[in-house]
């Protein structure tokens, strides 16, 4: 979740400082990855300060103890990442809408401009379908449990592992982010192609071979003007 805020803070900043961000460093980068490790590291102090003593004295966390205070802990640590989710979702699309109405009206920019701007907006449109994935496999068990748990906060330990189970939809998230990425980028299909063919596994159909045939016609057409207009310079 923290990632998705920082990649939305990125894409702000690109979209704002979009005639000199060609030319900005990595500092930027950078700052934002170290403050992700940092709400990283502060979140995890909480959660180790915020520990409880059970009956047998041993120190345990929050998360793993049935209490109501635990059970608040949790609900409102669901409640912050849901609404992260949807100001993330909002982001994308609001810079989406924004960049489309700046490259209309870039009559006037120079082609650095305009450039970044069509980056901004491929790049947006790239990232929009792995929120969406986050989004719809992440938020639903997030808001189950925070209302769950303000309808009956005498939550007893079987029911309390049983929501911290089921609200954790992470692996669904793993299973299913690797094939969006592979579906928006062309050059991974492109690349399973070329591996299946070189196996022996013909994947590719008449209209792509054809197409591909006429790319390598053109790249060949191209080679031999560039190496008739060689051979005439020579002399």
């Amino acid at each position: 979740m923290v990632t998705l805020c920082m990649l939305a803070l990125e894409r702000i900043r690109a979209t704002i400082d979009y005639r000199t961000y060609e030319k900005a460093g990595s500092f930027h980068g950078y700052l934002l990855a170290a403050i992700q490790w940092t709400i990283v590291f502060v979140a995890m102090i909480i959660l180790i300060f915020n520990s409880y003593t059970n009956s047998s004295g041993e120190r345990k966390l929050a998360c793993l103890l049935t209490t109501q205070n635990s059970t608040k802990v949790a609900s409102l640590m669901m409640l912050t990442m849901a609404i992260a989710e949807i100001a993330s979702l909002a982001t994308f699309y609001s810079l989406l809408h924004l960049n489309q109405r700046k490259r209309l009206a870039a009559g006037c920019s120079t082609l650095t401009e305009k450039y970044q701007i069509d980056e901004n907006i491929r790049c947006t449109k790239l990232m929009i379908p792995i929120v969406w994935t986050h989004f719809l496999l992440l938020f639903p068990p997030m808001c189950s449990f925070a209302v769950y748990a303000e309808i009956d906060d005498r939550i007893d330990r079987r029911t309390f592992a049983i929501l911290i189970a089921a609200s954790d939809w992470t692996p669904w998230y793993c299973l299913m982010l690797p094939i969006v990425i592979f579906w928006r980028q062309k050059s991974l299909r492109v690349a399973l192609r070329r591996k299946l063919q070189e196996m022996g596994l013909n994947t590719v159909n008449p209209l792509e071979s054809q197409t591909d045939r006429f790319a390598q016609e053109q790249a060949r057409h191209f080679d031999l003007l560039n190496t008739m207009w060689n051979s005439q310079s020579a002399r």
